[in-house]
């Protein structure tokens, strides 16, 4: 290869390479413009009822209605764990085993594979 091809080709490569960050950086702007169009849109709508005045903040009987509903809803989840566990302990007091224990044999046990595996 002559000197002179070397050199064409290597200004040609160049001048792909300087084509390829020029549409980049066009793209770059592009989808920067897109997202900050998208980010203002949400924000408006997002933030819309908050600039207009429509949210307010909750008085001293509401915030003391949501403390009565999470009290009675935590005690009511609490009672039903409760009672749940008593079920548990008199079920296996009354002489059966519990559902998801039961006798088993290992068929073939994946760690003495030839590629052993994490399950049997």
């Amino acid at each position: 290869m002559s000197d002179k091809a070397f050199l064409a080709r290597r200004e040609e490569q160049w001048s792909s390479a300087q084509a390829l960050f020029k549409h980049l950086g066009q793209l770059q702007r592009l989808q920067f413009g897109l997202i900050s169009e998208a980010s203002g849109q949400r924000h408006t709508t997002l933030l819309g009822p908050l600039r207009e005045g429509q949210l307010r903040q909750p008085s001293a009987a509401e915030y003391w209605e949501y403390w009565v509903d999470f009290s009675q809803r935590s005690l009511l989840y609490w009672d039903a764990l409760r009672q749940r566990g008593d079920n548990t302990l008199a079920y296996e007091r009354a002489g059966y085993p519990l559902l998801l224990k039961f006798p088993y044999e290992i068929l073939i046990d994946g760690r003495e594979l030839s590629r052993p595996v994490n399950y049997s």
